[in-house]
């Protein structure tokens, strides 16, 4: 029986190349596309969809939001991100979300197939030297960060919201992503304004530019 994948990519020309390229393949089938993670919400829907593959930077809102908001409402289903990251920290970022795989678009062809092959039967696949990473957030046991950073100062769900909020998300809409009630978002958002000793979403973004955050 063929797998059956999902595409999330805001790249038409993207998708287009990589359904033909799965389509060599015999044994896999792209059943859904989107382009956005509003439309991608409507595919998850998708009964028969064995695998899903989504892109990092999505137009609406960041990939791994849309991972973990996936992951909440069909954790059954195997998750890949597709990303051009090839560092620690989006590597933390994907499996804390709830990623079963992560593939570089630099790599080829036949690593996608082998992701794609692993997660849907039931394992992780990762990046060559990152497999730390998956085992840690695997067991959720948070990876801590020495660099200096906000990563050391605020707590993952933290740095969700932080992100949420300078990308101009309201209160409402950043407990609808992150499952949580709309008081729970603003207790984090004074814990962050407390944290980080400042008074406004305009410091708040300021922050975020200065230590990557506004990132995808």
């Amino acid at each position: 029986m063929a797998t059956r994948i999902g595409i999330v990519d805001d790249h038409r020309l993207f998708r287009e190349g990589l359904k033909v390229l799965l389509a060599t393949v015999d044994d896999f089938a792209v059943v859904a596309e989107a382009d956005s993670a509003q439309a991608g919400r409507a595919i998850i829907k998708h009964e028969g969809l064995d695998v899903l593959l989504v892109d990092w930077r999505l137009p609406d809102i960041p990939g791994d939001i849309f991972l973990r908001e996936v992951h909440r409402n069909r954790p059954s289903l195997p998750l890949i991100a597709l990303t051009m990251f090839g560092d620690a920290q989006h590597v933390e970022q994907a499996f804390a979300a709830g990623a079963a795989g992560y593939v570089c678009k630099s790599l080829g062809f036949s690593d996608l197939v082998q992701a794609i092959r692993r997660v849907r039967s039931g394992g992780r696949y990762v990046p060559s030297g990152f497999a730390e990473f998956a085992e840690r957030n695997a067991s959720h046991h948070p990876i801590q960060s020495n660099d200096g950073s906000l990563r050391q100062l605020l707590t993952l769900r933290e740095r969700e919201v932080f992100r949420l909020v300078v990308y101009g998300l309201s209160t409402k809409e950043i407990a609808f992503h992150l499952g949580m009630s709309g008081r729970t978002v603003e207790t984090h958002r004074g814990r962050l304004l407390r944290k980080l000793r400042v008074h406004s979403t305009a410091d708040l973004v300021r922050l975020a530019a200065r230590y990557g955050l506004l990132e995808p």
